[in-house]
């Protein structure tokens, strides 16, 4: 389970699942839960990179992009059973792409419309407080608040990246922190 996380200004992309190896092993029965990323990856995969997976649960995140040669998604074709769905995009570059199974999309739309993934999901700036100083909370506006998946129930104990409940209102809160 990879959760609660916050990863901005990598080199290659914010998280990266990558299975692959000239023996074929694939990354299997994984989870990426309530994760923040910002601006990754500033000439390639992208806020998100995902390879060679098997029964993958991709959610509540929020995956923000500020370079315009970047993928806000990049999924390979080497994957099964990929759950994809509550999780919020946004990019400040007017270049939009999503990589998938070798096919460029450059609209949230038209991403969703042939993938059938993130149905669910947003594309909107999520109003972080102060992206200049990387304060990545939440503002009160925000639209990620209270839209996550509202099936989803926080693990016993499970805290935001600042320690606090998961869960606070109707639903949870997409992206690592939990608006108080």
């Amino acid at each position: 389970i990879i959760r609660n996380n916050i990863c901005y200004h990598n080199e290659g992309f914010g998280i990266g699942l990558m299975g692959w190896s000239p023996e074929g092993r694939i990354i299997k029965n994984c989870q990426v839960v309530n994760n923040t990323t910002f601006g990754n990856a500033k000439d390639r995969l992208g806020e998100i990179a995902i390879y060679s997976t098997e029964n993958t649960t991709i959610k509540n995140n929020i995956f923000y992009s500020t370079h315009a040669n970047s993928n806000l998604l990049y999924v390979d074709d080497s994957h099964l059973n990929l759950d994809m769905n509550f999780n919020h995009y946004y990019s400040s570059s007017p270049d939009v792409k999503f990589y998938w199974k070798g096919n460029i999309f450059s609209t949230f739309e038209q991403y969703k419309q042939n993938t059938g993934c993130d149905l669910a999901s947003a594309f909107s700036n999520p109003l972080f407080i102060d992206t200049e100083v990387f304060d990545f909370q939440l503002q009160s506006t925000s639209p990620c608040i209270d839209t996550g998946d509202p099936a989803y129930t926080p693990a016993e104990n499970e805290l935001d990246f600042n320690h606090n409940p998961r869960k606070v209102g109707a639903c949870i809160d997409k992206g690592a922190y939990e608006k108080q």
